[in-house]
């Protein structure tokens, strides 16, 4: 989206990326529709996910001990 609408990409904010596609500023604003439906998708994906693990913690007690099952497990010794 960025390189289409003209724009440099920069990696880490210093390091310039080489240009992938050519400039078209026709296509530009097709791009940022599908960059903004995709990161309120991904947004709403992620709210449910949390809203589900509150609901396994809280609503059903996680008696399906799905908490521990998915939470990282640490071994000393």
């Amino acid at each position: 989206m960025t390189w289409a609408g003209g724009f440099d990409v920069y990696l880490v904010g210093v390091i310039k990326l080489p240009v992938l596609i050519a400039e078209n500023k026709a296509m530009y604003p097709s791009f940022a529709s599908i960059y903004l439906a995709s990161s309120f998708l991904l947004l709403t994906l992620s709210l449910m996910h949390m809203a589900a693990g509150l609901y396994h913690l809280y609503v059903i007690k996680d008696r399906y001990n799905v908490r521990t099952c998915m939470a990282l497990q640490v071994r000393r010794g």
